[in-house]
């Protein structure tokens, strides 16, 4: 009874592996596909557009302290209507009219001025946003680098694993088929016993470092999924087709240097902020100068001049 029950255990344990099962999705993933994806979904960059919004803000109403400044001030007051005029009567003029029904009173004023001369101030605050836009732009260079150099290190290891866990099964198979026939040989009592187990330990150990190389593949596999902003089960299949690695003839050390020093964005952003930061001292020191400038007001007011009603309103 007992063995029956194993049977029937192992049964279904090889009919459940023999049922099919929902594939986890394969995308095939080549370089440049991995490159746009990353950028596409960096959140550094994201962040870097709407800081690029806010300093092209900042950057206009610099520009436009330039422009005059006009303030409008309206008010309007509705009085109440239960006060009674009443007319007296004067000989020899016209009739004079108390408290007339004045309903409606507002005031009105338009001011408008204009900067003439203020030390600078204008220029230098337009240069100094100026600056802080153009070091937000080359920011987002730096960060689109960072988001496809990390893809690219990813990319670069998927293609690795695979390429290793390739040439891992294809060595186990084929100490497999030296195990087998060091154990037909063994059986003809050509060769020793302690032949196919070496073998045997040599698969082991090429089996070990396939389960690590997977481990790492499934962990590089997140990784690439989480940067391109997809579900994290997908299985992404290398595709190399369009690897192209050409080499060529190296330069001398200082030449990368120079260009990696002129041509690093994130050293120009700093550059910018601390020429930016320059010409914040200059505001700072204009503020001791005065200022020139024009303005106008214009007012137009209709007042009641009835304040004390004698009715209550």
């Amino acid at each position: 009874m007992h063995r029956i029950a194993l049977l029937l255990t192992a049964l279904s344990g090889w009919l459940f592996h023999l049922t099919p099962v929902s594939a986890q999705p394969r995308r095939p993933l080549s370089l440049a596909d991995a490159i746009n994806g990353a950028t596409t979904q960096s959140n550094a960059l994201r962040i870097n557009t709407a800081e690029q919004g806010v300093a092209g803000a900042k950057l206009q109403q610099a520009r436009n302290n330039y422009a005059p400044a006009v303030s409008v001030n309206l008010s309007y007051v509705r009085i109440s209507d239960n006060i009674r005029p009443f007319t007296i009567s004067l000989p020899g003029a016209e009739n004079l009219v108390l408290n007339p029904q004045i309903l409606n009173q507002s005031y009105n004023n338009v001011q408008v001025r204009q900067l003439i001369w203020g030390g600078g101030k204008v220029r230098y605050g337009i240069q100094a946003a100026e600056r802080e836009a153009e070091a937000t732009r080359q920011e987002a260079t730096q960060f689109r680098l960072e988001a496809a150099d990390n893809v690219i290190s990813i990319w670069h290891n998927l293609y690795l694993l695979d390429a290793s866990e390739r040439i891992l099964r294809q060595n186990v198979r084929l100490l497999q088929d030296r195990r087998r026939d060091l154990e037909n040989l063994e059986k003809q009592g050509l060769v020793l016993k302690n032949d196919a187990l070496k073998v045997g330990l040599a698969i082991a150990n090429l089996e070990s470092n396939l389960i690590d190389v997977q481990s790492g593949r499934a962990i590089q596999n997140f990784n690439l999924a989480m940067a391109l902003g997809e579900p994290t089960d997908t299985e992404y299949v290398i595709d190399s087709t369009a690897l192209n690695i050409v080499g060529g003839e190296l330069e001398p050390l200082t030449t990368y240097l120079t260009e990696a020093t002129q041509n690093r964005s994130e050293l120009k952003a700093l550059s910018l902020r601390r020429d930016a930061a320059l010409i914040g001292q200059r505001i700072v020191r204009s503020n001791r100068l005065p200022t020139l400038g024009w303005g106008g007001s214009y007012d137009y007011n209709r007042p009641n001049l009835r304040v004390f009603p004698l009715e209550p309103a």
